[in-house]
């Protein structure tokens, strides 16, 4: 398969991926993980073919993802969060465990 010929069905891909998540449901964390690793494949290839622009913002993007899929793993959580809604009722969640730990508690 040619670059060109790969970079065309990458495209079709990519939208599948825009309308499957226009459903708003949480992402899976090692979901997140693989979209980073072939946006970052996918920005290689368009380096080599001297599209600069498309590789550096496919390479943002990638990077993006695995940010997500790290916080996801630092905070224990299965899903990264769709609307900042559910961030933030993830986020309550984690400080109310935290003022009720045991480390917390012998702080104060």
């Amino acid at each position: 398969m040619s670059t060109t010929d790969w970079l065309s069905t990458t495209s079709l891909s990519t939208y599948v991926f825009v309308a499957q998540r226009k459903t708003n449901v949480m992402i899976k964390r090692t979901e997140l993980r693989k979209l980073a690793r072939a946006r970052l494949k996918e920005a290689q290839l368009l380096f080599a073919v001297k599209r600069y622009d498309a590789a550096t913002y496919l390479s943002g993007y990638a990077i993006e993802m695995a940010l997500k899929a790290r916080i996801c793993q630092t905070l224990k959580w299965t899903d990264f969060p769709e609307t900042n809604k559910e961030f933030i009722r993830l986020s309550c969640e984690i400080t109310e465990k935290s003022l009720k730990s045991p480390r917390f508690q012998k702080l104060y």
